[in-house]
């Protein structure tokens, strides 16, 4: 079958490209500190998880390693020899090929993972047999060089368009503080605790799941559950979890707030610009809270915002909304820019 460039594209199994070995369990009480790369259950940082000096189970550079518990279908390529965990599974290639096939594979085998989770864990037997839709070429065997010339010349746009970035114009705006004045979270917003909902209880569905997390707006699953709903326009804040304490987002939509988030309902016009320019700061005021000491309902009412103030010692939120609207501006030019690449 013809792909978008014209070539011929055609299934493969993926065991009959690459041996799938399973990672090794190694504990934070068996790691030895050294600068080996540690790959774990996660989405960034390129897996790597923690830096070790452990030398027994060690794979070679140039694998790719794959997900199939936890952060299920994130895969990278590995460029340094490293120690995989037992939540990871390692590719060989058997064929010689180079990084940047490895790199044209890696988002079409996030992409087969996300069939898969906790309670379906993408093992070493399904994964072999999983097929994958690639350019080959005339006596049907993958097109190793188109797919890592294909990638080369994305690599090369995309580093020419952060050169142009570089050079690009943005709105700059010198900001006083110094004049700025401190409210209470409570005198703006109403704080109420989100809900607690289990994976059990959970139902299928398309409403956001809010909880204790840095990412992806806080979302971390999609329900289908109705009870206890906050609707959009508000912000959320994990006031529970170690690294996600003080991470606050802006709630577009209706959703459910874990019972590890407070949901703060504006005692003002809330819009989104304003939100985002509120956000940071949650971040800060939050730093001082862990696990030891979460942020309740109470401290947080509590908690000071510094923010820009009106003559009349009200907050000025319109210049707030005016200047996060310059600065989307500004993103929003580098989007386009990206976008032509």
């Amino acid at each position: 079958m013809k792909g978008p460039d014209c070539l011929e594209w055609t299934t493969f199994r993926l065991g009959d490209l690459f041996v799938i070995s399973k990672g090794t369990r190694l504990t934070k009480a068996q790691m030895i500190p050294g600068k080996i790369n540690y790959i774990g259950a996660s989405s960034m940082n390129n897996g790597v998880t923690a830096r070790i000096g452990n030398t027994e189970r060690l794979f070679p550079a140039g694998m790719i390693t794959v997900c199939y518990n936890g952060s299920v279908g994130e895969s990278f390529y590995q460029p340094e020899m490293f120690w995989a965990s037992d939540d990871v599974n390692v590719l060989a290639a058997k064929d010689a090929i180079d990084e940047n096939a490895s790199l044209f594979i890696l988002p079409i085998l996030k992409n087969l993972g996300k069939r898969y989770g906790f309670a379906n864990k993408w093992r070493q037997d399904v994964m072999a047999d999983e097929l994958l839709y690639l350019p080959a070429t005339s006596d049907g065997k993958p097109d190793w060089t188109h797919m890592s010339r294909y990638m080369q010349e994305m690599l090369d746009k995309t580093e020419s368009a952060i050169d142009e970035m570089g050079e690009a114009y943005f709105h700059e705006e010198t900001i006083d503080s110094s004049k700025w004045t401190p409210y209470k979270i409570g005198e703006l917003f109403t704080i109420l605790k989100g809900t607690r909902l289990t994976r059990a209880n959970m139902e299928p569905g398309t409403t956001p799941f809010i909880g204790a997390t840095l990412e992806n707006n806080g979302v971390t699953a999609h329900v289908g559950n109705t009870d206890h709903l906050n609707p959009g326009g508000v912000i959320t804040i994990a006031y529970n979890g170690q690294k996600a304490t003080g991470k606050a987002f802006w709630q577009p939509k209706p959703f459910w707030a874990s019972d590890d988030v407070n949901v703060l309902y504006p005692k003002f016009d809330l819009t989104e610009e304003i939100a985002l320019f509120l956000q940071p700061l949650f971040w800060e005021a939050g730093r001082p809270y862990a696990y030891d000491d979460k942020w309740s309902k109470e401290k947080m009412e509590q908690t000071e915002l510094t923010l820009p103030a009106k003559s009349d010692g009200n907050p000025d939120w319109e210049y707030m909304q005016r200047h996060m609207k310059s600065l989307k501006q500004d993103a929003s030019g580098i989007i386009d820019m990206l976008g032509e690449v």
